[in-house]
């Protein structure tokens, strides 16, 4: 006979006070064992005879005796009779193969839980499905026995199907084998950056989620050349999917025009806490006017290794629509158009962060994009192609062509919060019911907000607007505008009212320039401005006239263009044409100029108020330009 004493352990090494120890055969027969060599056998409290042993109450030492034979297994059994840990494979194959006759001494047992061929061979635990044969449990009250193996598969890993975290080699067959097998679940991205190609990432099926350790620190870089989306849903033109999720994660666009997240023919997706980089920026090159030619200093990154041809160019003096021409050198490209001036940053800016687009009309809806921030991109976030009802909530766009871009034909698409700063434009809309709750436009270069033809309805609230050169651009391409609160034009229409109000804005000019003092006026104007302004560049003042109580019926604005004149325009909403609008019984506009019982009092062309950052010279010349229409009768005292 073969002897064994121990003390019984769980796998932290805890030591099993009143546990059992059994041997069963390779058929799960349980083994006789004895207490002593003459064949004693071990009973229970009521005198029945058992073929288990149980640990002592003070020591957990345990003893017994047996014959060994080839594919025994050395179980543990709490006090009830279930598996404390996991089965001892070979226990008694050591016995047999190493001729152990007699006592064996505990001395002779290193480590029940590791490198003992008594209990595991290591060859086995090191072999395709080893992690079944550790046990596994958590150290909470009523926590259950379980393998390793089952553990780790709770969660797939896109390295368990040999994606490179260095980014050395594309890992995008590694992503899709992944998804592949864990169809619509989470699969995880550890720390470490992945090239991919366009489609690595699919979407397709509902409930996939892609989850990285940090957006700092798990970076999907887009492969050389790559065009498309990265992450997507590869079947969008032929049905949709939803509930998926993209979080945690960094996508690095490598200066290429493609797209980081596409949720086209998605649904009730969510993108959380990622970010995003297109192009490049920098800060000083050497650019000169009346030359396309830009230089750069080559140090610290400054190169054009995020330059590609094609890209978006801006910069306070790079005009509207430049685009990267060629790329000449590693310090040196050429824009599509000359720069006006020198010193001063230049952004190129390429391809798109998030984009909801619903190709068959029918799908991209009530997706949440949040607490995600973006740089250097074409169009950071997008609404396009009948993607209606989609959110972008605290999200930011920092020096992006368009920070946030809502297309015609798109409806109820809110911006809560968040920010754009220092983007040639910070939203772009043409949609319908377009809503921004709390935004910052800051720095913007051409205007924090573009109408674009076939916008309906646009609401403002509470949003701030600072350091840039016009709040609203084209606004005579939206209808029924609304904006109330914060520092942006104040514009509150009110429709069935002798009395109409319109609230100018306060301010909408940069840089150093204050604004005028605010002046209420009375009642009893057929429309009047609550708030006087200075205005520049593009669209100026609206006169809104509601004929009979019909809102947005005839509107005159005027606009300083880039000689300093002031060009003023007549224009019927309902019609969609140019020509006389009658604003009051005694004044008119028509495209020639605005006119005061049928004598012209300001022409359409007329010289500007004169540039002056103080704002106190424009101050006094506005107030003489306010009494000569209140002598002319134009407006009441």
């Amino acid at each position: 006979m073969n002897k064994y004493y121990e003390t019984l352990t769980n796998l932290r090494g805890d030591v099993l006070f009143g546990y059992r120890a059994q041997i069963v055969d390779d058929t799960g027969a349980v083994v006789d064992i004895y207490q002593d060599r003459s064949g004693t056998r071990f009973t229970d409290g009521a005198g029945n005879i058992v073929n288990y042993a149980t640990s002592d109450e003070d020591t957990g030492m345990v003893q017994f005796y047996w014959t060994a034979a080839t594919g025994q297994l050395l179980q543990v059994l709490d006090p009830g009779g279930d598996l404390a840990r996991p089965p001892i494979e070979g226990f008694g194959d050591n016995y047999v193969l190493n001729n152990l006759p007699g006592d064996i001494p505990q001395s002779a047992v290193t480590d029940l839980t590791t490198d003992l061929d008594a209990k595991e061979n290591s060859a086995d635990l090191a072999a395709s499905g080893g992690a079944g044969r550790v046990g596994w449990i958590d150290s909470g009250a009523g926590a259950a026995l379980r393998d390793v193996e089952a553990k780790l598969r709770e969660r797939p890993s896109v390295l368990d199907y040999g994606a490179d975290p260095t980014g050395a080699t594309d890992s995008t067959a590694a992503f899709v084998a992944a998804y592949d097998a864990h169809l619509g679940q989470e699969i995880f991205i550890p720390d470490g950056t992945y090239t991919l190609s366009p489609g690595a990432m699919k979407l397709n099926a509902a409930g996939t989620r892609w989850v990285g350790a940090s957006k700092s620190s798990t970076i999907i870089k887009a492969a050389s050349g790559a065009t498309g989306a990265i992450c997507q849903n590869t079947n969008s033109a032929f049905g949709s999917t939803a509930y998926c999720g993209v979080e945690k994660l960094h996508f690095d666009l490598n200066g290429e025009d493609c797209i980081a997240v596409d949720l086209a023919s998605v649904n009730n997706a969510v993108v959380r806490d990622c970010s995003f980089t297109g192009g490049a920026g920098f800060g000083s090159p050497t650019t000169t006017g009346g030359s396309a030619v830009v230089t750069l200093s080559g140090a610290g990154g400054n190169n054009t290794s995020r330059v590609r041809a094609g890209q978006s160019v801006f910069g306070p003096h790079i005009p509207a629509g430049t685009t990267v021409l060629s790329v000449d050198s590693a310090t040196q490209f050429t824009m599509s158009a000359n720069a006006t001036g020198a010193g001063q940053p230049v952004y190129c800016a390429g391809g798109i962060s998030v984009r909801c687009s619903a190709p068959l009309d029918a799908a991209s809806y009530t997706n949440s994009i949040m607490d995600c921030a973006a740089i250097y991109m074409k169009r950071s976030f997008v609404a396009e192609d009948a993607a209606n009802e989609n959110s972008f909530f605290n999200c930011e766009a920092i020096a992006c062509d368009f920070g946030f871009d809502v297309e015609n034909g798109v409806d109820t698409i809110g911006i809560t919060r968040g920010r754009a700063e220092g983007c040639r434009v910070g939203l772009r809309t043409g949609g319908r019911e377009t809503a921004c709750v709390g935004v910052r436009f800051e720095a913007s270069q051409a205007a924090d907000v573009e109408f674009a033809a076939g916008c309906t309805r646009p609401s403002f609230l509470s949003c701030h607007t600072a350091t840039s050169p016009v709040v609203f651009l084209n606004p005579a391409n939206s209808t029924g505008l609304y904006s109330r609160g914060g520092t942006f034009p104040q514009r509150d229409i009110e429709p069935n009212t002798s009395n109409p109000v319109l609230h100018a804005a306060r301010q909408t000019f940069a840089a150093a320039g204050s604004s005028p003092a605010s002046s209420t006026a009375s009642t009893g104007y057929s429309a009047y401005f609550q708030d006087f302004a200075l205005f520049r560049s593009q669209v100026a003042i609206e006169w809104e006239n509601y004929n009979g109580g019909s809102p947005d019926n005839r509107i005159v604005f005027a606009s300083a263009d880039t000689s300093d004149n002031i060009n003023i325009s007549a224009y019927r909403r309902k019609t969609g044409t140019y020509g006389n609008v009658n604003l009051s019984q005694r004044l008119s506009a028509r495209p020639d100029g605005l006119y005061y019982t049928g004598t012209k009092v300001l022409g359409a062309q007329q010289p500007a108020i004169a540039d002056d950052a103080s704002g106190a010279p424009n101050q006094a010349t506005l107030n003489e330009v306010i009494a000569a229409l209140r002598n002319h009768g134009i407006i009441a005292s």
